[in-house]
């Protein structure tokens, strides 16, 4: 269950990767409240959300250099970015100079370290733990995250609540640093390298097609492309937008609250990712991504029909272990397809995947200020429980598909 962590590398990279993720949540639930304060306005939580992942289009070029330089000085680059953006937002609450507009332009450009860091941190994995041991590493680093995820925002709520923003936002910029310190020792002992030195006297756009020619070839990866598509689309922004409108709309009550749905989905999450990395559920690789987003996508729904957070807080959990079984097998799935020299690319295409978010973001911002947050739910819910059985029928080779197993 913990085979991946006998490994030093990956004993850092989880550390750091948790630490970061601590960051994340802990700033989105800080920011996306003070955003609701002074705008009262879903459609631009939507838009911060937006950009958050605007920087997708340029993952399959970043993908590109991944495979083409070395991975552990791009994971030092990319936490150096997320530490001075966050130190940047900090000295502008200090001097009482943020407003919504400096938080969607400081959004953007943390959009671009997160592309970036999906990218080069899912590629570096097989590096440093054996093949058979992808599986459990990607379910373990999920988990990492899912239980960061349980703990920030709630910290996150509760410490806006009691303090003010510098304060607050300190304890986000101090864990950006942690991470930063803690990538310095990521990568330093792989056990392959799979840096291409033919690769780098190759145009860029003639090595991306390499990688769009061996998705083509493989039918199974084009499904689980697609699949990415519709979850950053139709389930993410049950999480990353309209659960705060929910809590602040709907419920009305208070960050507090907030805090503990999104701690409690996350709660979900890390119980799927435990149970992924024990490797005691034995069930097909492709029928696990197809039902977990049928489960997320139904939870999302049933939020609609919600009175109060207590009533809520099941649907929530429920949604977690969903995004749990989807997410960490397509990763782990994609992995499998794909050869080491293609790894960077491949997983370009799969971050690109995630340009569905900010498109999703921003049509449930748009119905939500149209016909009410319900309506919201209601139509990713349908809309993308219906996709997902139309990519059973288009690529029945996704769903018959496994990965190897640690």
């Amino acid at each position: 269950m913990l085979e991946s962590l006998k490994y030093k590398d990956y004993r850092y990279l989880w550390t750091s990767v948790a630490t970061l993720h601590w960051a994340e949540y802990m700033e989105m639930v800080i920011l996306s409240w003070f955003i609701l304060e002074k705008t009262n306005s879903p459609l631009i939580l939507g838009v911060y959300g937006a950009l958050r992942f605007s920087a997708t289009l340029f993952a399959p070029l970043i993908g590109v250099l991944v495979d083409r330089l070395e991975k552990r000085l791009l994971i030092i680059l990319v936490r150096t970015s997320f530490l001075f953006n966050s130190s940047i937002g900090l000295t502008l609450i200090f001097f009482d100079n943020l407003d919504k507009w400096e938080i969607l332009i400081l959004a953007g450009f943390l959009g671009i370290s997160k592309t970036a860091e999906m990218v080069v941190r899912q590629s570096i994995l097989p590096d440093i733990v054996p093949e058979k041991s992808v599986r459990n590493g990607l379910a373990l680093e999920r988990a990492g995250s899912d239980l960061t995820q349980i703990v920030s925002p709630i910290a996150g709520g509760y410490l806006l609540s009691w303090a003010d923003m510098t304060m607050s936002y300190s304890v986000v910029v101090i864990f950006y640093l942690l991470s930063f310190m803690l990538s310095f020792r990521v990568g330093q002992n792989p056990l392959i390298a799979t840096t291409n030195a033919i690769d780098n006297k190759r145009p860029m756009i003639s090595s991306l097609v390499e990688a769009l020619k061996h998705v083509r070839t493989v039918p199974a990866l084009s499904g689980l492309l697609i699949m990415a598509v519709i979850i950053n689309l139709t389930a993410y922004p049950l999480y990353f937008s309209l659960a705060a409108v929910v809590v602040k709309q709907v419920f009305h009550t208070s960050s507090e609250s907030l805090g503990i749905i999104l701690g409690t989905y996350s709660l979900g999450a890390a119980i799927g990712s435990i149970s992924l990395s024990s490797g005691l559920i034995r069930i097909r690789g492709g029928t696990l991504i197809v039902c977990g987003s049928v489960i997320w996508h139904a939870a999302a729904a049933l939020v609609s029909v919600s009175t109060s957070t207590s009533v809520s807080l099941p649907i929530f959990f429920t949604a977690g272990i969903g995004q749990s079984m989807c997410v960490i097998m397509i990763s782990t799935m994609i992995l499998s397809l794909t050869p080491p020299n293609l790894r960077g690319r491949i997983m370009g295409l799969r971050q690109l995947a995630v340009g569905g978010l900010p498109l999703g973001l921003l049509l449930s911002g748009a119905i939500t200020e149209l016909a009410g947050v319900q309506t919201a739910l209601i139509f990713n819910g349908i809309i993308g429980s219906l996709l997902t059985i139309g990519v059973c029928l288009i690529w029945p080779q996704m769903v018959r598909s496994e990965s190897k197993k640690s």
